[in-house]
């Protein structure tokens, strides 16, 4: 098939340019089981990364914004938090401190917001947040902050037999 006759094209938010045309091609490649770079289905696999590729990414990682709200949850339920670091540091914004702090001072905030629960327990709260859970800048849910462009390139490649995963 050839990329210029695609009836129906399936990137169509996509810039009409080299990048685009090199991957229908590539695509179209792979998928030819007559031609020199054919692969099988079982082969084809394609994988993402959130962060900046599925998901906005500024001013934070969505990731960042979900620990922040937890240690804002933490503090609310047990005020003695918020008096000690590095919980206190997050919550003042004090990103000069919170570096100073160091991977001990951001490990001590990753466990206690992501760590001595159930998985169901961590899922409860992770998607009662995203449910809730607006951009600081746009007002939209962090959810819904999608980019249009990859959505098509992974529906692209699914209808063409990719596996398609994403990388956390």
């Amino acid at each position: 098939m050839n990329v210029t006759n695609l009836s129906h094209d399936p990137m169509s938010s996509w810039n009409d340019g080299e990048l685009k045309r090199s991957i229908l091609t590539f695509v179209q490649s792979v998928a030819d089981q007559n031609g020199p770079d054919y692969v099988p289905p079982a082969a084809r696999i394609a994988v993402f990364d959130n962060d900046g590729t599925l998901w906005c990414e500024q001013p934070m990682q969505v990731q960042t914004f979900f620990l922040i709200d937890r240690v804002r949850e933490l503090a609310a339920a047990d005020p003695a938090i918020a008096a000690r670091d590095p919980y206190k540091t997050l919550l003042e914004g004090d990103h000069a401190r919170l570096r100073a702090l160091g991977k001990q001072g951001l490990m001590e905030l990753f466990f206690a917001t992501h760590a001595g629960m159930t998985l169901r327990e961590f899922a409860t709260i992770a998607q009662a947040w995203q449910t809730r859970a607006r951009h600081p800048r746009l007002g939209r849910r962090f959810v819904d902050l999608v980019y249009q462009p990859q959505l098509e390139l992974i529906e692209y490649l699914r209808a063409s037999a990719f596996k398609c995963f994403r990388q956390l």
